[in-house]
């Protein structure tokens, strides 16, 4: 299946509400990349890796299928924003020192997309994927949240996310692996921020749309009232999984 845009419709919330990546992950794949003038972030949403991408490249270009969310994307003048497919970028042969993918790689025909990595790689250039998974909180709140996540929208997930819960194991990825360390995204939330991460779900917006929003309501409230002052704001965090590869290998 090649690209599909399931976030438009929620864009306001996914760029509001979705997390950003730790430094220290960009860090560890751009000191890997054999220069760092060009670097091409897919799928790049509203622009939460492209930005972070800034202090280590001289130009990056961001593409995604949605033009929705990169109106809201913060803009740089080291990043050229622009709506291109993850098969078809619209890159030079051989140009690119890094291609990015953060949360994203699920979506994509991979066999397209991989055939477009290695034209626009640089001999030597690393492509580094990388997603996460289920949100890991207090006890109190993370039974709400899963609750929401693997029950109430159990049957609204695209199918491409069984690839995502198995953390990327279960598709290959033809170039010389390079093993990255684990890493996490921590933050603390409110409570309304939290509730804008859960809506920004693709899933999310299936449910509602079917099924309105009444149980999704009154699950929120459960998370509400066992939120106490919601003025708090709770630690939250995810685990990062990462593959990340260097071109030129064909395994």
């Amino acid at each position: 299946m090649a690209s599909t845009d399931l976030f438009s419709l929620q864009a306001s919330d996914y760029a509001k509400f979705r997390p950003t990546y730790p430094d220290e992950l960009f860090s560890f794949v751009t000191k890997h990349c054999p220069a760092h003038q060009l670097a091409w972030d897919c799928a790049t949403g509203s622009g939460q890796a492209a930005v972070s991408l800034v202090k280590y490249f001289d130009r990056i270009v961001a593409t995604d299928i949605s033009e929705a969310l990169l109106k809201l994307a913060q803009t740089s003048d080291k990043i050229l924003y622009r709506v291109a497919s993850a098969e078809q970028s619209g890159l030079e042969d051989q140009s690119v020192d890094l291609v990015t993918v953060a949360q994203a790689l699920h979506w994509f025909d991979l066999e397209k997309f991989y055939a477009e990595v290695n034209r626009v790689l640089k001999p030597g250039g690393i492509i580094a994927a990388w997603g996460y998974g289920k949100l890991l909180t207090e006890p109190a709140i993370e039974q709400f949240t899963d609750a929401f996540q693997f029950q109430l929208l159990k049957d609204y997930w695209a199918p491409q996310i069984n690839i995502l819960e198995q953390r990327y194991e279960s598709i290959p990825f033809p170039f010389e692996r390079i093993e990255a360390p684990k890493f996490e995204m921590r933050i603390a939330l409110t409570f309304e921020q939290l509730i804008g991460y859960l809506v920004s779900f693709s899933a999310t917006q299936r449910y509602s749309k079917e099924k309105g929003e009444g149980e999704l309501q009154q699950l929120f409230n459960q998370i509400k009232q066992n939120w106490g002052d919601l003025t708090q704001l709770k630690p939250v965090r995810w685990e990062v999984f990462m593959k990340v590869g260097r071109a030129g290998n064909s395994k």
